[in-house]
């Protein structure tokens, strides 16, 4: 895939042209601008609601998987944060000079924490509850896409943001198995 280097960098010829297509369609819509902020408001406490409901109902029934359901989405937030300043990649608003639709720093942008965290939280609500895991990640696929639409991601970074929540949930999978 051909990628852009000079002034706009570190972005793939897809994301330059479709990022303002995506921003601009949302942004001519009120009632989908009106869903992309709503996400950005209320999504993230939804979250931490019911990680922290999950986290509850494992402490009260003495489940083992408790201490692996608390760690996940902390490696998972470490490693993408690592990753942000390893990458230095800029906001798309910034590269492509479109106003967010969303008040927004303009710290690093790949990979997307917000798509990560949301991934890695439904997939560990999905070992506890999968139908409330399967809502959760469609809740999550949701999320990563309103932060495209609102001009604050690329769709690269939300798909590695997901990739590395799926990743260590495999891995954990995997560890799990073996132990």
């Amino acid at each position: 895939m051909t990628t852009y280097s000079g002034k706009i960098a570190n972005f793939t010829i897809y994301e330059f042209l479709e990022v303002p297509i995506i921003y601009n369609r949302v942004k001519a819509s009120k009632t989908l601008t009106s869903l992309t902020v709503y996400l950005k408001k209320y999504v993230s406490k939804i979250y931490a609601l019911a990680y922290f409901a999950g986290g509850v109902c494992l402490f009260l029934n003495g489940n083992a998987k408790l201490l692996s359901y608390m760690a996940l989405p902390f490696i998972v937030l470490c490693y993408t944060l690592v990753m942000r300043k390893m990458i230095g990649r800029k906001r798309s608003f910034s590269a492509l000079d479109i106003k967010p639709l969303l008040g927004h720093d303009n710290n690093g942008s790949c990979p997307s924490n917000h798509s990560a965290a949301s991934m890695i939280i439904a997939l560990s609500l999905a070992d506890i509850h999968p139908i409330l895991g399967a809502v959760f990640i469609a809740l999550s696929l949701l999320t990563g896409t309103s932060r495209i639409a609102a001009g604050v991601h690329y769709p690269l970074d939300v798909s590695l943001g997901r990739l590395i929540a799926i990743a260590v949930k495999c891995i954990h999978i995997a560890a799990r198995a073996v132990i």
